[in-house]
């Protein structure tokens, strides 16, 4: 084991050129506009200095509530039969999605189709969406 490391510091001597120091203080510092890019802005630091990382009392941002779920859907149209039904929302971003009892979308469950309506779950909350007026 010790002749493994002598011959490594061996060839590391013959490949260095001769003449060449070894920076101060072992790793050579980073130049400027490096350094100013992992630094934050001047107004920033004092927002991270009031928000300390692993503070007892810190926690995340205040959920918007139920008022925000229930923008995040819009029924489209619920398909029903006697022993099958379906349901088209329009989701997140605007897509058009398709969904059956039981099927997660954007981290909540189909948890009931009825004529009228599209029930989704997600944790111990209750989203009821209803066909909006109007829709045949």
């Amino acid at each position: 084991m010790a002749s493994l490391a002598l011959i490594a510091l061996a060839g590391a001597q013959i490949l260095i050129p001769p003449g060449t120091e070894a920076p101060a203080g072992g790793a050579a510092p980073l130049p400027e506009a490096a350094a100013a890019d992992f630094m934050p802005a001047a107004g920033e630091r004092a927002a991270i200095l009031a928000r300390p990382l692993f503070a007892p009392d810190r926690r995340p941002p205040a959920d918007d509530g139920p008022a925000a779920d229930a923008d995040m859907f819009q029924v489209i149209g619920i398909g029903t039969a006697a022993d099958a039904a379906t349901a088209l929302l329009r989701g997140p971003g605007g897509a058009a999605l398709r969904v059956l009892p039981g099927q997660s979308v954007a981290g909540w469950r189909v948890e009931a189709i009825a004529p009228g309506a599209v029930t989704l779950t997600r944790g111990d909350r209750r989203l009821v969406l209803e066909v909006p007026k109007g829709t045949p």
